[in-house]
């Protein structure tokens, strides 16, 4: 591994998600030029990293995301690769190029100004913060970066009477409620077999005359013998 390379990697300000963490990869695995213990001598900054090595070393799900994004650091020169028959090809970390890419002064400033600037957060710390925390009286209003929203009185609005709002009717009967239903009458007793229509004042008054001049017939009849 060489420090030298990763660092002027991470310093890099030219490639973002995929390929910058390939880059990483490929720094972390670039030769600082020091004998291996296995005997081997790499030159410095290359590597003998595969595709297969590079996939566990950034988490890649598939062998495209490796080349797609190889093919991106090798187009803007910062990675050179040398293809090897029956062996894995090799990478090379150009330093002097990565180093001409990194962040200037003027590029952190950047940063510095992005994060310290209010986006629907606020960054209020210290005394204000304590400030901002206290609890609100009643009329006053809160202020946010989106404009200030008013507190609500509880206290304002009246309570409501139950007995004003007329309940629904759930179901085929009606509710046996008068102050709900004014046109409810306990002593008159609905039979069951009657129908939704009956529930009528019109039907009901007619299906009571009925019934009582049924009863009057009777009457007459038993009289009679």
């Amino acid at each position: 591994m060489s420090i030298e390379h990763f660092t002027a990697a991470f310093n890099c300000k030219l490639f973002k998600n995929g390929a910058r963490l390939l880059l990483l990869a490929l720094a972390n695995r670039a030769s600082d030029g020091e004998p291996r213990k296995d005997g081997r001598n790499i030159k410095y900054g290359w590597s003998y990293a595969g595709v297969g090595r590079l996939m566990a070393d950034i988490n890649a799900s598939s062998r495209d995301t490796v080349i797609d994004n190889m093919k991106v650091l090798v187009g803007a020169g910062v990675v050179k690769r040398e293809r090897r028959l029956s062996h894995s090809s090799l990478s090379f970390v150009d330093i002097d190029v990565l180093r001409s890419l990194a962040y200037t002064e003027e590029d952190v400033a950047e940063f510095k100004r992005k994060a310290d600037t209010k986006v629907g957060k606020s960054t209020t710390t210290g005394h204000d913060a304590r400030e901002k925390a206290l609890p609100l009286k009643s009329g006053e209003s809160a202020t946010t970066d989106v404009g200030e929203i008013p507190l609500s009185d509880v206290g304002e609005f009246p309570p409501s009477d139950v007995w004003e709002t007329p309940a629904a009717v759930v179901g085929k009967s009606p509710t046996h409620n008068q102050k709900v239903n004014p046109q409810y009458d306990p002593k008159v007793v609905i039979p069951k077999y009657l129908n939704r229509q009956s529930l009528n004042p019109k039907w009901l008054t007619l299906t009571l005359t009925v019934r009582v001049n049924l009863m009057q017939v009777g009457l007459l009849l038993v009289l009679v013998d």
